[in-house]
């Protein structure tokens, strides 16, 4: 999922040079592959409103800057530390209020109203299995895009032909 919503094809971008292929080599000799992603600013393309996105340019840079935040080896501690998709997203149905993630010791774990600690005495405490939310949300997701299209957003960039002559 993150690879679709950081894809800027997502959002009716066309993108040419998001990423730069690199070379190392060890002092025993061994090279090693890999690719790194520019900073936008370096991108040789970028064309905004491209093609039809699901999202407009707008929601895509908000939702960069979401994920950013939540990036745990940047050092923010989002609610996300678990086995649920959807933590620190949901809100409770009834009141409005974000939803906790649960994980007791030995069970499933569950999304859980935060405006209601006492989940014992309170009749209108709002509790949901994680895997019930987090299976409407995949296949919401899922139904809302064309798995060719999926594979095409995963898919490694194609490389510019290479001619003779200039």
């Amino acid at each position: 999922m993150l690879g679709v919503l950081k894809n800027p094809c997502y959002a009716g971008a066309y993108v040419h040079g998001r990423y730069i292929s690199r070379r190392t080599v060890e002092p025993d000799g061994t090279v090693h592959h890999g690719q790194i992603e520019r900073p936008r600013a370096e991108w040789p393309v970028l064309i905004p409103d491209h093609h039809d996105g699901y999202i407009d340019w707008a929601d895509y840079l908000a939702n960069e800057t979401k994920l950013a935040a939540s990036r745990t080896n940047a050092g923010a501690r989002p609610p996300r530390e678990g086995s649920a998709l959807c933590q620190g997203i949901l809100v409770c149905g009834s009141c409005g209020k974000p939803m906790r993630t649960d994980y007791p010791t030995d069970q499933r774990p569950s999304y859980e109203c935060s405006s209601r600690a006492d989940r014992l005495t309170t009749p209108t405490y709002r509790s949901v299995a994680a895997t019930t939310a987090d299976d409407a949300v995949s296949e919401r997701l899922l139904a809302a895009v064309d798995p060719t299209e999926i594979a095409l957003a995963l898919a490694p960039p194609a490389r510019p032909p290479t001619g003779a002559g200039g």
